[in-house]
């Protein structure tokens, strides 16, 4: 049988740049990059805003939600909720990485978070 996750995304961007991180090896999708998300059923924009706080020590300002996306990897369907964020100040945050939107289609990210980065692409072109 066939678990459903359910994945609240930020995608927080700091000027041109973006958080993402690489996953660890030996874990599911080791070595693909992927963009924080909150596991959960719902989730407010502004919890989501509270975790990015706590989690990261970001202060950002929402700006919207992007189309949700789901894909299908050995036996889990994840279901992706993306919102965008905007950092009010870039900052370093251990164990991510902010990466150029130009550069993030050069990164190996999973099926359902690659299509997150042409959404990005096509909203900040």
């Amino acid at each position: 049988s066939v678990t459903v996750l359910k994945r609240h995304v930020a995608l927080i961007q700091a000027e041109r740049v973006i958080l993402v991180r690489k996953m660890a090896k030996g874990k599911l999708m080791a070595d693909l990059y992927e963009f924080p998300y909150l596991e959960g059923e719902k989730c407010t924009t502004s919890q989501l805003m509270q975790w990015i706080k706590r989690s990261f020590g970001l202060s950002v300002e929402s700006m919207g939600a992007l189309t949700q996306v789901s894909h299908t990897f050995t036996r889990y369907k994840a279901i992706l909720h993306p919102f965008r964020f905007a950092a009010k100040k870039k900052t370093e945050v251990a164990d991510w990485e902010w990466v150029k939107l130009e550069d993030l289609c050069l990164l190996p990210f999973s099926s359902g978070h690659r299509r997150l980065v042409e959404q990005l692409k096509e909203e900040i072109s």
